[in-house]
């Protein structure tokens, strides 16, 4: 099996995922909220998968020894300089997840829960009991949990097709998803919030994306993974997109009872 055939098993749950009634629903500032509380915790455990693969291919310990697959190292080094490092549109330098939570603050979206989460890391606390105290969505909260769980216990190849196709080479179409549904709802509003999804929809579809699909292809060639492994790491990761999904429109039509089992 090669980067093709999976494409094409992917296909139905992809297009399935694109199709969420979500994305129709973002029709005023309090839907926009609820749903950016949730899916900052995607945008944060975006850069755990994405760090999680330049270890392994691209390790930064001390003393340095040369990467063992020099072109999958420089493929995923150029997706976390984006990442990591964009430019803003005042010009100044900063990573997607801070690009969001200033988005966040302009929506009026809380990003007390991530914030507390953060400062417990940042205190030596596990990454499970930080979470476990943030406050964060339950569905969230269950999101990340599954996606630090992967790194920590499953294959390189399963996290790098996890990341691929359900990160890398999804996004795009996501966020024209949401852009369109901004545009129709709150035309020349959320300046930031914009900004982020049209940079991503830019640089993912352009640049990370096509990276992302090297990067599992040389992965297979060079025998650091099987093409099953990356199949299972993207069908779970599609599904639980899809749960995290329902999360947040139930969230929107029932505010009260998702904000007390957060």
């Amino acid at each position: 099996m090669k980067v093709d055939d999976i494409c094409k098993v992917l296909e139905q749950e992809r297009q399935s995922l694109l199709s969420h009634p979500l994305y129709s629903r973002l029709e005023g500032v309090q839907s926009l909220r609820v749903f950016m509380e949730y899916h900052v915790w995607a945008v944060y455990d975006f850069m755990c998968l994405a760090k999680r693969l330049q270890a392994t291919f691209a390790p930064t310990g001390f003393p340095w020894t040369p990467p063992q697959e020099p072109q999958i190292a420089r493929l995923i080094n150029e997706i976390i300089l984006g990442e990591e490092s964009d430019v803003r549109a005042n010009g100044t330098t900063g990573s997607h997840f801070e690009f969001y939570l200033e988005a966040m603050e302009e929506v009026g979206a809380s990003t007390e829960a991530i914030q507390r989460y953060l400062h417990a890391l940042d205190a030596g606390r596990s990454w499970q009991g930080s979470l476990q105290n943030s406050g964060a969505p339950a569905a969230a909260s269950a999101f990340v949990r599954q996606t630090l769980d992967a790194i920590e216990n499953q294959s390189i190849a399963y996290i790098a097709g996890a990341f691929t196709f359900g990160r890398e080479t999804l996004i795009p179409d996501m966020f024209v998803q949401f852009v369109n549904s901004l545009g129709k709802s709150n035309p020349d509003e959320f300046e930031r919030l914009i900004y982020y999804l049209d940079r991503h929809i830019e640089v993912d579809s352009e640049q990370h994306g096509p990276l992302a699909l090297q990067m599992l292809a040389k992965t297979i060639e060079t025998d650091n993974g099987k093409a099953e492994d990356i199949l299972e790491g993207a069908q779970t990761e599609l599904l639980k997109r899809a749960h995290l999904w329902d999360a947040v429109l139930d969230a929107m039509e029932f505010p009260i009872e998702s904000a007390s089992a957060s």
